[in-house]
């Protein structure tokens, strides 16, 4: 039963003259708060709808990405955040400054380009998780 059905119905219960001034207040409240209550129902599908739509731009557009940093030739590198494991995905003008914030975690990554592997942390920027250099404790 919606929020609005049970007010209507403890209205009836108290028995009040819908002619009444107190009635007629209670009934405009009700009235608005249905109204309230269809435009929150109808927000929610639409925000529903453009959940959707964003997570298939999301899809599209990482899609791409991830699919460049697979292939050799591209100069977009693809780089573990050493604090909190998400995938980061640097081209060659982001890897020039060897420092780089983690998109999703905000975290301060510094990191070194090996020319085979590509962006590595420092042990600066290091949470030891990747093998990938000997400065690892």
């Amino acid at each position: 039963m919606k929020i609005s059905e049970q007010l209507l119905k403890k209205f009836e219960d108290l028995a009040i003259d819908k002619k009444s001034k107190e009635g007629q207040m209670l009934l405009a409240l009700i009235e608005a708060f249905v109204k309230l209550e269809i435009d929150v129902t109808e927000n929610k599908c639409r925000l529903d709808e453009i959940d959707g739509d964003l997570a298939e731009v999301e899809n599209e557009v990482y899609g791409e990405t991830t699919e460049m940093a697979m292939d050799p030739d591209s100069d977009i590198f693809e780089m573990t955040c050493p604090k909190c494991n998400s995938m980061i995905y640097i081209d060659q003008d982001m890897a020039e400054d060897e420092k780089i914030m983690c998109p999703f975690c905000k975290a301060i990554i510094d990191f070194e380009i090996d020319q085979e592997d590509g962006p590595a942390p420092t042990n600066g920027g290091c949470g030891g998780q990747c093998g990938g250099c000997s400065g690892c404790n």
